[in-house]
């Protein structure tokens, strides 16, 4: 075959990136094949496998860019491929949680097992985890659920929705950073995993996070934008409340405190609306926004918090001192913080290793930020987060839902190193974003 056909059949595509390419897509088959994100049987081949897919996408970032169609192109197939699997334990929580404010209860009140809602009980109801906590998404996003539910839309259709966020966010890093860099996001097994496999939501607010981020970066003023994209973003998912708080101070610094009280109305405006809307519509009132005794004592992947646990030798630590440490450093963070990406950058990094509650989805939240700062650390984690699917194999040989130390090592481990790395590079000057709005 020659070079003319080459171009023809693969674009500007090089034969190793075509091949990475016809690589995730057989492997997400076979993926599939093999089961959902909730427990595959058996789990070592569909680790194996998942492993493979990100060795091969790590590979792929060193070959030559694919042009803009051939992105796009895998990045739909691979999700398309996953949208077939079974999907993860969350969104049946998601369209119950829907239908429970429909109905006229406040999900923030009434947990899955009240019997108040027996009435309410369906299909969802029989796949929910952890019947007895009550919500613990913001009310902006309990909203959205109420209103897929009230189109009819059942668990592939609230997938569906959050794959095209997913691929949304894909096509806005094409447009803005190029084929090259998107492909760090758009063709991630993991990432495409976690929203068109596992039917997590999480999709939606790392797309507010980004165009927030890239409006930022535009406005000349007042980022009014920015600011109440990111007020979204909270409403969606709380870890975007040091972000907001970034912001807050950064507009207090450069336009003072009428800017910044008008930035917080902002930020704050989503969460309240909606929290107001939801409670007025229920009849129900309540500040617990989060279930208390999940809250203080559930464990996932956490890292430092399993550390101290053990220096202190007197078991678990209740959650809420390490949230309160985790909060104390995101205020470090945004006093000292520079910009936009280096806010978020080390706001996550704080979150993945003093949190006590992790999940895999979470670990792509950074992701799409690498497109601009190339950060070693995050791009290793969106490989080794894979690890996070052990905790299974664990359970097959009688564990409970925890992992050993040599499984968080190889998980944590290249994000550390990697961050680390680079910052060196960073304060050496050879990345330098200081004099931009990023």
């Amino acid at each position: 075959m020659n070079t003319a056909r080459l171009r023809l059949r693969f674009g500007d595509c090089s034969m190793a990136t075509a091949a990475c390419a016809l690589l995730l897509l057989l492997g997400s088959l076979f993926l599939t094949h093999l089961g959902g994100e909730s427990g595959p049987t058996p789990i070592l081949p569909w680790l194996v496998t998942l492993a493979g897919l990100s060795l091969v996408w790590l590979i792929s970032l060193g070959s030559k860019s694919p042009s803009p169609l051939w992105l796009m192109g895998i990045a739909l197939g691979i999700r398309v491929i996953f949208l077939t699997m079974p999907t993860g334990y969350d969104t049946y929580r998601y369209v119950w949680e829907g239908n429970v404010l429909l109905n006229g209860f406040n999900p923030f009140i009434h947990p899955p097992d009240d019997p108040l809602l027996q009435g309410l009980r369906d299909r969802a109801w029989d796949s929910i985890g952890l019947r007895g906590a009550t919500a613990i998404y913001p009310p902006l996003i309990e909203w959205l659920f109420a209103s897929l539910s009230a189109c009819g839309l059942g668990v592939w259709g609230f997938k569906l929705i959050f794959t095209i966020a997913d691929l949304t966010l894909c096509w806005v890093l094409l447009k803005n950073f190029g084929a090259k860099a998107a492909r760090i996001y758009a063709w991630n097994p993991l990432a495409a995993l976690s929203f068109a496999g596992g039917g997590h939501y999480d999709s939606l607010f790392m797309l507010a996070m980004i165009v927030a981020w890239l409006a930022y970066q535009r406005e000349l003023g007042f980022p009014f934008r920015a600011t109440g994209l990111i007020g979204i973003a909270i409403g969606l998912k709380w870890v975007a409340l040091p972000i907001g708080f970034w912001l807050l101070l950064r507009e207090f610094r450069q336009r003072g405190l009428r800017s910044a009280f008008y930035a917080g109305l902002l930020v704050a405006a989503p969460v309240l609306l909606a929290y107001l809307a939801l409670s007025l519509w229920t009849g129900e009132w309540t500040l617990q926004l989060m279930p208390p005794v999940f809250s203080r004592t559930a464990r996932s992947m956490e890292f430092l918090p399993i550390i101290f646990d053990y220096l202190g030798r007197v078991g678990h630590l209740d959650n809420r001192l390490y949230f309160l440490f985790l909060v104390a450093v995101w205020v470090v963070v945004a006093l000292r913080a520079r910009n936009f990406l280096e806010a978020t950058e080390w706001s996550f990094f704080a979150t993945y290793l003093l949190s006590p509650m992790l999940h895999a989805w979470y670990l792509v939240w950074i992701l799409p930020f690498a497109v601009k700062s190339r950060n070693p650390g995050t791009i290793a984690l969106a490989a080794s987060g894979v690890g996070y699917f052990m905790v299974h194999q664990n359970m097959e040989l009688g564990m409970t839902w925890t992992f050993t130390g040599w499984q968080r090592t190889i998980i944590w481990l290249p994000l550390i190193l990697g961050f680390i790395w680079h910052q060196r590079r960073r304060v050496s000057g050879e990345w330098d974003t200081v004099n931009t709005k990023s």
